[in-house]
């Protein structure tokens, strides 16, 4: 029988939502001899900073429930009703700092958008790098503002004024 053997691959940094392909190949045509796709494998525990890195960086692709789902360990989920009575959310880390805000269109932007801020309260553009707060970059644009209204009837406790 034909028995291969355990084998390490360079492969850097994978990430939680990474897939993962390893091909062998011989003398017949390159098959997939193992393949690991990103919705498998996705740690158990919801804690530590790479965790965190990731959620973030996912973070303006998915609806409010979706983030209270994964948030991490400790983390909290908060709809605001804002001043002009429109709902707003929050997400705040283990310490009670603003990890992520969704906010409505505004005079600076024209569009729902989403913040995302590092433990130290900098802001961050879709790829996890800090940029000025007031760059166009930390103004992720966000096309599930529906779910906020969604998450606040489901979970009232949540609303804060």
């Amino acid at each position: 029988p034909n028995i291969i053997e355990p084998f390490k691959i360079p492969v850097g940094t994978v990430g939680v939502y990474d897939t993962l392909e390893i091909f062998v190949t011989g003398k017949s045509t390159p098959k997939i001899a193992y393949q690991k796709s990103n919705s498998e494998n996705v740690p158990k525990s919801k804690s530590g900073q790479s965790y965190e890195e990731e959620y973030l960086k996912g973070a303006p692709d998915k609806t409010l429930q979706q983030l209270n789902d994964a948030k991490p360990e400790g983390w909290d989920t908060l709809t605001i009703k804002g001043k002009d009575g429109q709902l707003r959310a929050k997400v705040n880390d283990a310490k009670g700092n603003e990890r992520i805000r969704i906010d409505p269109a505004d005079k600076h932007t024209d569009y729902w958008h989403i913040h995302l801020l590092n433990a130290m309260g900098k802001s961050l553009n879709k790829f996890g790098k800090i940029v000025d707060r007031k760059s166009k970059e930390a103004h992720i644009p966000y096309n599930k503002a529906d779910s906020i209204a969604q998450y606040a009837k489901n979970n009232p406790g949540s609303v804060r004024r």
